[in-house]
């Protein structure tokens, strides 16, 4: 999906799951009922808000560089450019989590989602504990959000760099800059 697609949920999301519900109460199919009922209740959590502001947060980088990639001019030396330059976008995007946080759980209270809250933590099974050894959970709320976050920026960045570096595009870039 591209960003705008996504924005466009956001901007509605409120609505999206009163429709979600509505056409709930009135379908008669039960299993089209029960999956109306599961999209209205997965958009309440907070971690499909964060994932859809997330994937916003990323593709509105990726989405631009797309498309300035598809100009016919371009270069294969300009086009590594471009990627590189988007990589130092997402790199800086990256290091405004603070903000980004503060944003996505402002507006999620705004349109009643749930609370953030960290998923529920598995036991070791009983084969792999060691005797006398406590569980801990060291984590809170925001340090959970702020991994993925910082996963899912690195996940780009790594794809673009994998993709912008390879040795067939470097041995084309060269062969342009010598014509």
């Amino acid at each position: 999906m591209k960003k705008k697609s996504l924005e466009r949920i956001r901007s509605n999301y409120a609505n999206i799951i009163r429709l979600f519900q509505e056409s709930a109460d009135v379908e008669t199919v039960g299993d089209m009922k029960a999956r109306l009922y599961g999209l209205a209740y997965m958009m309440q959590k907070f971690d499909f808000y964060f994932g859809v502001s997330l994937a916003i947060q990323t593709l509105a980088q990726t989405d631009l560089l797309a498309t300035q990639l598809q100009r016919k001019d371009l270069s294969a030396y300009e086009g590594k450019e471009l990627a590189k330059k988007t990589i130092v976008a997402l790199k800086a995007l990256k290091l405004k989590f603070e903000s980004f946080w503060n944003d996505t759980v402002d507006k999620a209270k705004e349109i009643d989602i749930e609370d953030p809250k960290l998923p529920r933590q598995a036991r070791k099974p009983f084969r792999y504990r060691v005797p006398g050894q406590t569980e801990e959970i060291s984590e809170d709320v925001k340090e959970h959000y702020s991994k993925i976050y910082n996963e899912a920026f690195e996940n780009v960045i790594n794809c673009l760099e994998e993709r912008f570096n390879q040795e067939g595009l470097e041995y084309y870039d060269d062969l342009q800059q010598l014509l």
